[in-house]
């Protein structure tokens, strides 16, 4: 029994040495964390895939462009709805059961809508039923999944283990697309069935890391979660610069959504196989990756203020371009150059100098900021 003791002792030391000692060890070697970053790459390849067949599936049943960008907008509506509860759930539940649960249901989902496609008992409602409770689990899981990353990386590290979260993402975002067009080629249900594996290998992958997801909780009277979510909105609504700066996030993310679907809709009445479709988001995520790797460089030489309002202009003239070439290949390239600039943004919205931002602002005559 001692033996076994000891082994298992020795056998935990790097594991340990590893969590604390990040200077050491470098992050390729720590093995909690590449299994949970290979799990959400997998299965945001395979989001990406089924992201595109969603509208091409809705467009095959019913053949109206409308229904479709009705379930894109729903599945947005849904998103934007649940992203406050399911940050302040992340904080209260244990974040290796939501990952889990919401793993497993995703499966679920996705393995039915892949067989009642391929059977022909595909419906719209059913589409949306089973599109909108997938996001809500995509919701749940998010937040979760971050917070895991600080608890699995040394805090010297976590920089770095973000960027390798950004880059797979980013890859997957440009891989996924032109895979699912062509698996939709193949068969209309190919898609989502592969989505459903991708969820199974992050299932697999979680399983299989042993450290916990979240440290010790210190005892703590905590409100109920109504009243929580009701204090972070009455923050934000007595603040008139974060007030604008969701509102202006809010209707960006639904410009970009819009764009990214029109895509979709306009070749694909044009005349364009699914393939074809795949490629042309592919060559729209390229401007999102190229826009991660000079993400930092831009945050340098560009205000935050300046950032949003060329971001934001830059997104209108785009647009604009999009439309006039609409039906044509090239459409795809201004919302390319449009996507660019978002990542420097999103970084720089949860940069520490925005908070700073607020801080210097001082507090209103009410005492809030």
């Amino acid at each position: 029994m001692s033996g076994t003791s000891s082994g298992s002792a020795t056998a935990a030391a790097p594991e340990d040495d590893l969590a604390g000692h990040g200077d050491r060890w470098p992050l390729r070697r720590n093995r909690d964390f590449s299994l949970l970053w290979s799990g959400q790459t997998v299965s945001a390849l395979g989001s990406a895939a089924s992201v595109l067949a969603f509208p091409l599936l809705v467009l095959a049943i019913t053949g109206s462009a409308i229904q479709a960008g009705a379930v894109g907008t729903t599945v947005a509506i849904v998103r934007a709805v649940f992203r406050l509860p399911g940050g302040a759930l992340s904080d209260r539940w244990n974040r290796r059961r939501v990952m889990l649960t919401c793993d497993a249901g995703r499966i679920v989902l996705l393995s039915t809508l892949a067989v009642v496609v391929a059977t022909g008992q595909a419906t719209l409602a059913l589409i949306v039923a089973i599109a909108v409770t997938a996001a809500v689990l995509d919701v749940l899981f998010q937040p979760a999944g971050m917070a895991a990353v600080s608890q699995l990386v040394p805090a010297e590290q976590l920089p770095a283990a973000f960027g390798r979260n950004e880059a797979g993402i980013y890859a997957a975002s440009l891989a996924g697309p032109p895979l699912g067009g062509a698996l939709f080629g193949i068969a209309r249900s190919v898609p989502f069935a592969f989505d459903a594996l991708s969820y199974v290998a992050s299932f697999v992958t979680l399983t299989a890391i042993r450290r916990p997801f979240q440290g010790e909780r210190a005892q703590q009277v905590r409100q109920p979660l109504t009243r929580e979510i009701r204090g972070g909105i009455t923050y934000v609504r007595n603040s008139d610069f974060l007030r604008a700066l969701i509102l202006l996030f809010a209707f960006v993310d639904f410009a970009f959504l819009g764009a990214m679907f029109t895509v979709v809709v306009v070749l694909r009445q044009a005349g364009n196989p699914a393939g074809v479709v795949g490629l042309a988001q592919g060559v729209i995520a390229i401007g999102g990756l190229l826009g991660a790797f000079a993400a930092s460089w831009l945050q340098r030489r560009a205000p935050f203020r300046r950032l949003i309002t060329t971001t934001t202009a830059t997104l209108c003239v785009c647009m604009a371009m999009s439309a006039v070439l609409s039906g044509r290949l090239t459409m795809v390239l201004s919302v390319s150059v449009a996507l660019f600039l978002a990542p420097a943004l999103n970084a720089a919205g949860a940069e520490p100098g925005l908070r700073r931002l607020l801080v210097r602002r001082g507090p209103r005559s009410d005492g809030t900021r």
